[in-house]
């Protein structure tokens, strides 16, 4: 059995979603976690942004783009959208 993602609580509550745009500041998503983001989540964009990462694959599979400003501590994760045609 898989060991379940120390990401997954992030990831259900993106899930929860309804709208296309969800802000939270980094300590709300320490919250969700219940677990401190490491240091490169607040100095580094790449933590959020690079497909190298996991848990950046594990959100846009669920059709999320995370958009880092670690000057305001936040993070505005927007949902895609699919066109019907």
């Amino acid at each position: 059995m898989p060991m379940p993602s120390v990401d997954q609580p992030l990831l259900d509550y993106l899930a929860a979603v309804e709208g296309h745009e969800a802000v939270l500041t980094f300590m709300e998503i320490e919250t969700i976690l219940d677990a401190a983001l490491p240091p490169t989540a607040i100095t580094s964009g790449g933590y959020w942004s690079s497909a190298g990462n996991s848990h950046v694959r594990a959100w846009q599979a669920l059709g999320w783009r995370a958009h880092a400003s670690p000057c305001k501590l936040r993070v505005r994760f927007t949902r895609d959208t699919v066109s019907d045609g």
